[in-house]
């Protein structure tokens, strides 16, 4: 999968590229989920910076048990008792990629 952008990318220390997860993690898989959402439930505006959190992917059943009837082919569900992505849209990395 690629991504094509309007103008030339420039990297630098604090920056690179990362690629793209080739199928759906399976469960207990650490993912990294980076996106610019909401970075908590109460704020009012989305992050101005790219942000990521490492989480564990769960099972598909386990999902559709707290979720019954909203998860459908694509969704990926993680844990997030300790914190997570509620709030944004995320893509998906291999931590260990």
């Amino acid at each position: 999968m690629s991504l094509k952008v309007k103008q030339d990318c420039f990297f630098i220390a604090y920056t690179g590229l990362t690629p793209l997860a080739s199928k759906s993690p399976e469960a207990d898989t650490t993912v990294r989920a980076t996106g610019w959402g909401k970075i908590s439930d109460d704020s009012f505006t989305k992050s101005p910076v790219l942000r990521f959190i490492d989480v564990s992917v769960m099972s598909e059943s386990n999902c559709k048990s707290y979720y019954p009837g909203y998860i459908t082919d694509g969704h990926i569900c993680i844990d997030s008792i300790d914190g997570g992505v509620c709030n944004v849209s995320f893509s998906y990395f291999r931590k260990d990629g």
